[in-house]
């Protein structure tokens, strides 16, 4: 079945954010974060308290294995415990409850995940480009990466702070984000997005950790984590080919030599694919009539026509029908690729008018809007926003620090502007490149990101923090 990494990717995000129109009204805002502030100056040295392991102390090594043998070793405890960690994720801190979870994660466990932190390089070993289509490769570690590594370490971080062990919980946030940059290395948008999600899972416990009397000021600690967290490109550029059946063809692959038979089963096989995951993954697109993509193909001709060395009408009906899907897949990824190296807000400005381009088209063929999105490769504009939300979390968590440190040198009052914290930098979000947002009263904060130009955020991009002063 044609269904790409990438491409299966780009479908969870379809499924997960509806986009609304520009000017339609936006859903309801996310919760605010609240904070009981308590002012605490930049530590000395700046880096005396670290939130990723220090380059000096990575050892050589693979991290997959040693996270992956947790699993193996310890299989009825996966069966019957780890189930149960979940709770811990959103149980409230002063919940009488925490007295029961034994820590939520075992010793030896803990001590084996920051063994694969401390580790330089992480190999998957996924068969990509080898033995299978990259349709066919499952991608198991996802869900232990969401139901063991991220519930595990987010619930022994939190179980720390109700224990008022906050160095505790600062290495268990340390581990976890190495660990989730190690699952981003697999170049899939499925992997870096789940990553993206458990990221934002653990610096949750960061939230937390702030509000905690005696917290440590992490305003240095946040600023030294690796800058993007994550990289699209190279799940991006793994898609310059598209899988029809057995077979991966590029751009260039469309003028090697093929007989009418076999035209006539990769387009086969193209139409089988799209219809099969419109009817059977989602349960939206009906199947698509031969005629509908051969009068598609036909209407399309100035796509691909140039290609050949004579005039377009010189090309079967099969091989019509391949290459315009091959030429406007390829074509939409190269603008994809392109517009992906743009800093985030232009990028997703660009990806959502592609994403308004090829709306057109999913109406003239008639095949759902997940679909294309597997066909055309559109919808990337929540994968951006996505590993943006990090990079828009941790600059946050810089400026409340930042707020920290200037309640803590000016008796216990918050600034009025943010250009009142003249000792520290003051980050622009990472997603609008525009000044975040504060308004502060005598005993009250909000901090809140701009949006990006053309729309709304998502929720989970979309964060507010309300802060109190005692």
């Amino acid at each position: 079945m044609y269904r790409t990494l990438l491409a299966a990717g780009l479908v969870w995000w379809a499924t997960l954010v509806q986009w609304p129109a520009r000017g339609e009204e936006a859903e309801e805002a996310a919760p605010p974060i609240e904070i009981e502030l308590s002012g605490r100056p930049i530590e000395t040295p700046l880096l005396k308290y670290r939130l990723f392991p220090e380059e000096s102390q990575l050892r050589p090594g693979n991290a997959a294995v040693i996270l992956l043998r947790i699993g193996w070793d310890n299989t009825a405890f996966f069966m019957h415990v780890v189930p149960m960690f979940k709770k811990w994720e959103t149980l409230p801190l002063g919940d009488p409850e925490w007295g029961n979870s034994g820590g939520v994660l075992p010793n030896s466990f803990f001590a084996e995940m920051k063994r694969a932190a401390y580790r330089r390089d992480a190999a998957w070993e996924y068969p990509i480009g080898e033995s299978l289509p990259r349709g066919e490769i499952l991608l198991p570690d996802i869900q232990g990466a969401r139901d063991f590594v991220r519930a595990g370490l987010v619930g022994k971080a939190r179980y720390h702070l109700t224990q008022g062990q906050l160095e505790q919980a600062r290495e268990t946030v340390l581990v976890a984000l190495a660990i989730f940059r190690h699952y981003a290395r697999t170049p899939s948008a499925v992997v870096q997005g789940n990553a993206s999600a458990n990221t934002r899972a653990i610096l949750g416990c960061v939230d937390e950790m702030i509000g905690q009397r005696d917290s440590p000021n992490l305003y240095w600690a946040l600023t030294a984590l690796p800058r993007p967290m994550f990289d699209l490109r190279p799940s991006i550029e793994l898609e310059q080919t598209i899988e029809i059946g057995a077979e991966t063809i590029s751009l260039a692959d469309l003028d090697r030599e093929r007989t009418p038979e076999r035209w006539r089963e990769l387009a086969n096989k193209l139409i089988d694919s799209i219809n099969d995951f419109g009817v059977h993954q989602l349960q939206e697109a009906k199947s698509i009539d031969r005629a509908v993509y051969l009068a598609y193909a036909r209407e399309m001709a100035a796509d691909w026509a140039g290609q050949l060395p004579e005039n377009g009408s010189q090309a079967s009906d099969d091989e019509a029908i391949v290459r315009c899907f091959v030429s406007q897949r390829t074509r939409n990824l190269q603008q994809i690729a392109g517009l992906v190296g743009l800093p985030p807000h232009l990028a997703i400005d660009g990806l959502r008018k592609l994403d308004e381009q090829s709306q057109k088209r999913y109406e003239r063929l008639k095949v759902s809007k997940q679909a294309g999105a597997m066909l055309l490769m559109n919808g990337l504009a929540s994968s951006v926003y996505s590993v943006g939300s990090v990079e828009r979390k941790i600059d946050m968590l810089r400026v409340i620090e930042a707020i920290r440190a200037h309640v803590a040198a000016h008796d216990g009052k918050l600034p009025e502007s943010l250009a009142d914290i003249a000792d520290l930098p003051i980050p622009l979000d990472p997603l609008s490149q525009q000044p975040f947002k504060w308004k502060a009263g005598h005993k009250v904060g909000r901090l809140s990101a701009p949006h990006v130009a053309g729309g709304r955020d998502p929720n989970w991009a979309n964060f507010t923090y309300m802060v109190r002063v005692p």
